[in-house]
Order: C-alpha cells, then sequence, then structure tokens
C-alpha cells in the first residue's frame, strides 16, 4: 500500500492503555506519549514537553 504514512513517535506513555471495540467488532486502543525537548538559551537550560494523543486500531477482516 503506497498511500500510507510512516509515523515514528518516540516519548514516555502517561498512563494505561485504554482498549475497547466498536460496534463493527474493530479493536481500538488509546494512549497518550510524553515528549520532552531540552536546549539552552542564552546560559539557562530550557525543557518543553509536547504530548501526543494516539489512537490505533485493528480493523477485523470482513471478506470471508
Amino acid at each position: 500500500m503506497s498511500d500510507l504514512n510512516k509515523v515514528i513517535i518516540t516519548g514516555r506513555l502517561t498512563r494505561d492503555s485504554e482498549l475497547r471495540e466498536t460496534k463493527n467488532g474493530n479493536a481500538v486502543t488509546d494512549v497518550r506519549v510524553a515528549s520532552n525537548r531540552i536546549w539552552s538559551k542564552a546560559g539557562d537550560r530550557q525543557e518543553e514537553a509536547t504530548f501526543v494523543d494516539v489512537v490505533m486500531s485493528l480493523l477485523k477482516d470482513h471478506s470471508s
């Protein structure tokens, strides 16, 4: 499938994943990832956290 994009998110999970099932029977889980960025500005250490909400799904094969 050449129309898919690849994304790599590195960081720490901020909470346990929440697994649920859709009405169609597909498994879906939500996670939140925290990633820190550290840099120096005028000799002072700066730090910033970015939080990314991720939804992952596993689709059932309905072809059979």
